[in-house]
C-alpha cells in the first residue's frame, strides 16, 4: 500500500497539477484586494455620502412639511416626527463618525432602524420581501448583524458593514473559498488526476486481484484528498494569518447570521471562529464527493473532458436556474445544492431546511458511498 501511495503521489506531482494548484493559490490571494482600503478610508467615504444624504433627507423633509402646512394636514404633520428624529440621529451618526468612533456610529444606526421599521419604511420592505426575497433576507441579515453588536454589547472597533479585520472579514473569505470558481478548479484538478487512467486504460494494467483493484482507487483518492485538504488549510490560514498581521484579528465574537425565513426572520448567531470550525469539516466532505464522483464518471464514461464537461455543464447550469419558481422545490433534493460551503452553512439561498448544515453532511457522504460502491463494482468487472 505504501508503494502504491508512493505512486500515486508522484503521478499527482506533475506540472499541470502544480500549475492548477498556483492557479488557485493565486485565486485566493485576491481576496487582498480589500486590504487597499484602511479604516480611514471607509471612514473618509462615509463622512462624505452621510453628509450628502443629510442635505436631501433635509431638502425632502422641509417640502414634506411644507406641503402638510399648506394643506392644513395636522396628522401629517404629526406622522412626520418620526423623520425629524431620524434626521438627528443621522447628524449625530456623522459627529460620531469624524471623532473616529464606530461604535455610537452603529449604536446610533440600530436605533435608526428601529425607527424606521415602526413606521412607513416597514411597508416598502414587505413589498421588497414579494418582489425580489433575496435581497429583503440579505438587508434582514444586515440589520439582525448590527442589532446583534448592540444588544449584545460586542465593542464595534471597525465598519461592521466592511470590516478589514482578520475575523471581520471571515465571511468573505469562506464565501469566496467556496463560490463555483473555485469548485469548478478543484474539478478540473481532480477530473484529471483521477478519471485520465480510465481514458487512458492504463489502470486496467494495475492488478489482476479484486482487493488490489480497490487498493488502486483507495490510494487515488487518498492522495487527491489528502493533497487538497492540506491546500486548503494552508490557503485559509495564509489568508487569515495576513489579514491579522495586516489590520488585526479584530474581535473574535463577529457574529454570523444563520437562517432564511424571510417571514419569522428567527435568526440564530454564531462567531466568526464557531464559523470556521463548521466550514472546513463540511468542505472535506465536499471534496471526498468530488473525488469519489469523478471516479465514478471516469469508471463509466472512460473520458476525461466528457466526464469534466457533464459535471460542469450540468453545475453551471443549475446555479443559473436554482432560484426559478419551477426549482425551488426540488433545489434541495439536488447534490449541486450542497457544494456552496458557506451557503449551506449559513443559508444564503431561500429552499434551504433549517439543519441545511447537518443534511448536506448526511446527504453527501450517502451520494459518496453509493457512487464508490458503482466504481469498486465497475472496476472489479474489468478484464485485461
Amino acid at each position: 500500500m505504501i508503494q502504491r501511495l508512493k505512486f500515486e503521489w508522484k503521478s499527482f506531482l506533475v506540472m499541470k497539477n502544480a500549475l492548477l494548484l498556483c492557479l488557485l493559490l493565486v485565486l485566493f490571494l485576491f481576496n487582498f484586494s480589500t486590504l487597499s482600503f484602511t479604516q480611514e478610508d471607509m471612514m473618509s467615504n462615509y463622512i462624505g455620502s452621510l453628509d450628502q444624504e443629510i442635505r436631501i433627507y433635509s431638502i425632502n423633509l422641509e417640502k414634506e412639511k411644507k406641503l402638510a402646512k399648506e394643506s392644513g394636514n395636522e396628522v401629517g404633520l404629526e406622522n412626520l416626527k418620526w423623520k425629524d428624529e431620524t434626521l438627528d440621529l443621522m447628524n449625530h451618526q456623522i459627529t460620531a463618525l469624524r471623532r473616529g468612533d464606530w461604535n455610537e456610529y452603529y449604536i446610533l444606526q440600530y436605533k435608526k432602524n428601529n425607527l424606521s421599521s415602526n413606521n412607513g419604511v416597514k411597508k416598502n420592505l414587505e413589498e421588497l420581501r414579494e418582489r425580489d426575497p433575496k435581497l429583503y433576507l440579505q438587508l434582514k441579515k444586515d440589520d439582525a448583524l448590527i442589532a446583534r453588536f448592540v444588544e449584545k454589547k460586542i465593542p464595534i472597533t471597525e465598519d461592521i458593514m466592511h470590516p478589514l479585520t482578520a475575523w471581520g472579514t471571515l465571511e468573505d473569505t469562506l464565501k469566496f473559498a467556496s463560490n463555483f470558481i473555485v469548485i469548478m478548479l478543484f474539478s478540473i484538478l481532480f477530473c484529471d488526476f483521477l478519471t485520465n487512467n480510465f481514458e487512458k486504460s492504463t489502470i486496467y494494467l494495475y492488478s489482476f486481484t479484486r482487493k488490489k483493484k480497490r487498493t488502486i482507487i483507495d490510494s487515488k483518492l487518498f492522495v487527491q484528498f489528502f493533497s487538497t485538504a492540506i491546500f486548503l488549510i494552508f490557503s485559509l490560514g495564509l489568508l487569515i494569518v495576513s489579514k491579522a498581521m495586516i489590520n488585526g484579528f479584530g474581535t473574535s465574537k463577529f457574529p454570523v447570521v444563520i437562517g432564511n425565513d424571510i417571514y419569522r426572520l428567527d435568526f440564530s448567531y454564531i462567531s466568526a471562529p464557531e464559523l470556521v470550525i463548521s466550514y472546513v469539516p463540511y468542505y472535506f466532505v465536499v471534496l471526498l464527493f468530488l473525488g469519489i464522483l469523478f471516479l465514478f464518471l471516469g469508471a463509466y464514461l472512460k473520458k476525461t473532458l466528457l466526464s469534466l464537461g457533464v459535471f460542469l455543464v450540468s453545475y453551471y447550469g443549475f446555479t443559473l436556474i436554482k432560484d426559478s419558481e419551477m426549482m425551488k422545490t426540488f433545489s434541495p433534493f439536488i447534490p449541486y445544492s450542497y457544494l456552496d460551503v458557506y451557503g449551506v452553512i449559513t443559508q444564503t439561498d431561500l429552499y434551504f431546511p433549517r439543519a441545511s448544515f447537518l443534511i448536506g453532511i448526511i446527504y453527501l457522504l450517502t451520494l459518496s458511498v453509493f457512487f464508490y460502491a458503482l466504481t469498486v463494482r465497475k472496476m472489479n468487472k474489468l478484464e485485461i
